[in-house]
């Protein structure tokens, strides 16, 4: 990443960075990776990489929720939905995204519906889950385990 920014490659050095900011989210450091995923963002929206766009919006929605912001969630999330995933995969994720929501504001039923939604959806899609996806998802499972029986 350094190697391509310094070299005034920003396209190049985009994919390297969203990974540093997936890494520092499995960590759990939300502060730092929220900051990470912020500069993506804007480097994405710099090169016209509007899959990314989409991807960097999800992220930071899932980020703002691991820091208790539900409100700020919910915006990134609806950005997100404005902007279209442009892949199936990320499709399958606007459930689930807002199943996340549903759950942090105690709408427990609701946060069960669309958690099923989306896991249908996923599992139509196949294959497998990124690791922060995965991470996300086993999260939200656990949040609605009493509810999902």
């Amino acid at each position: 990443m350094d190697r391509a920014m310094s070299a005034g490659d920003r396209e190049a050095g985009a994919a390297p960075l969203h990974l540093l900011a997936a890494g520092t989210r499995l960590l759990g450091d939300y502060p730092a990776a929220r900051e990470l995923y912020l500069e993506s963002l804007d480097l994405n929206r710099e090169i016209g990489n509007l899959a990314r766009v989409s991807t960097e919006l999800h992220n930071l929605g899932w980020v703002e929720l691991h820091l208790g912001k539900v409100d700020e969630a919910r915006e990134w999330f609806l950005q997100r939905d404005a902007a279209g995933s442009g892949d199936a995969y990320g499709d399958a994720w606007a459930s689930l995204n807002w199943s996340a929501v549903a759950a942090a504001q105690g709408e427990m039923a609701e946060a069960q519906r669309l958690f099923a939604s989306g896991s249908r959806a996923l599992d139509k899609v196949g294959g497998h889950l990124d690791p922060d996806d995965l991470a996300e998802l086993e999260w939200l499972r656990a949040q609605l385990s009493s509810f999902l029986d």
